[in-house]
C-alpha cells in the first residue's frame, strides 16, 4: 500500500469511510427489502412515528420492526454516501484501483457515483 501524501483529521476520515463501507459489505451486502431512496425512507419513518401513536398492538408490532429495517437501510446510505464522497481522492492517494473495488465487492454504480470508472487507478 502506497502512503499516503496527507496526515490528518481528513486523511482519518476518509480512511474512516472507506473501512466503515468495505465493514458493511463484508457484514450485510446491502440492506433487505424493496429499494427506497433515501427520501423516501426518512418520509416513511416520519410518517410510522405517526402512526405508532394510535397503533393498535399488532399493527405497532409490525410498525415497529419496520422502523427497524428502515433505521439500518438509512444508516446503509449514510456509510454509502460518506464512502461516494471520498472514493475518488482515496483512490488516488492510496493508489487503489477501480478494479480493486470491484474485487472488493463495491458495486459499480457506487464506484461510479464516487467518480470513479473501469481503468481508473
Amino acid at each position: 500500500m502506497m502512503a499516503s501524501k496527507l496526515e490528518g483529521p481528513l486523511e482519518r476520515a476518509a480512511a474512516e469511510a472507506v473501512r466503515n463501507y468495505i465493514d458493511g459489505l463484508r457484514t450485510a451486502p446491502h440492506p433487505p427489502g424493496p429499494h427506497l431512496s433515501p427520501a423516501a425512507v426518512a418520509q416513511r419513518l416520519s410518517r410510522i412515528e405517526i402512526e405508532l401513536l394510535t397503533a393498535p398492538p399488532m399493527r405497532e408490532l409490525h410498525l415497529i420492526q419496520e422502523r427497524h429495517d428502515l433505521r439500518v437501510r438509512a444508516q446503509w446510505y449514510e456509510r454509502e454516501a460518506r464512502f461516494v464522497d471520498v472514493a475518488r481522492t482515496y483512490s488516488r492517494r492510496h493508489g487503489i484501483t477501480y478494479d480493486t473495488w470491484v474485487a472488493m465487492g463495491v458495486p459499480d454504480k457506487v464506484l461510479r457515483r464516487g467518480g470513479l470508472r473501469k481503468g481508473d487507478r
